[in-house]
């Protein structure tokens, strides 16, 4: 090869690599020019996803407000307490489960139905009280407070 043919192959080397060059930065333009527009689809989406539901927890036979109610979004670690006057408020997505507990009250779930139109929703949760019957203890005094105080010493601690 002489020193001609050598060149030649050296201009034709570097025209292909700047012309890969080239075509990468183009690339990278559109990229750059076409991505907000992308975004802005998603961002939508997700604007048009997210909810604020705001209620009130109330007994499912009298109609009182609960107070400490806890409501959780399931499978997510976050949630939220109604107020003294049984009233919540949390951002959730459509489609996302609610879950209601209480102490003295039954458990309840409410699924976020996810056609709702807009991005607030307002609900009312009825709770069903939960009653626990405990068994009978009988509670026997001590006849006379000589024999407490004997039962108390030798009472294994």
């Amino acid at each position: 090869m002489n020193c001609k043919e050598s060149h030649v192959i050296k201009i034709l080397y570097l025209r292909a690599g700047m012309h890969q060059k080239r075509s990468y930065i183009l690339s990278l333009i559109a990229v750059f020019l076409f991505a907000p527009f992308l975004l802005k689809a998603q961002i939508a989406e997700f604007r048009d996803s997210v909810i604020q539901i705001s209620g009130i927890t109330m007994t499912a036979d009298s109609l009182r407000a609960i107070p400490a109610v806890s409501i959780m979004v399931r499978g997510q670690h976050r949630g939220t307490i109604s107020n003294r006057s049984g009233i919540f408020s949390i951002v959730v997505f459509k489609g996302d489960t609610l879950s209601f507990s209480a102490v003295g009250f039954k458990h309840k779930d409410y699924r976020v139905p996810p056609g709702i139109k807009g991005n607030n929703f307002s609900l009312i949760q009825l709770l069903v009280e939960d009653t626990t019957y405990l068994p009978v203890t009988i509670n026997k005094p001590y006849l006379s407070k000589e024999e407490f105080e004997r039962a108390f010493a030798n009472m294994d601690i």
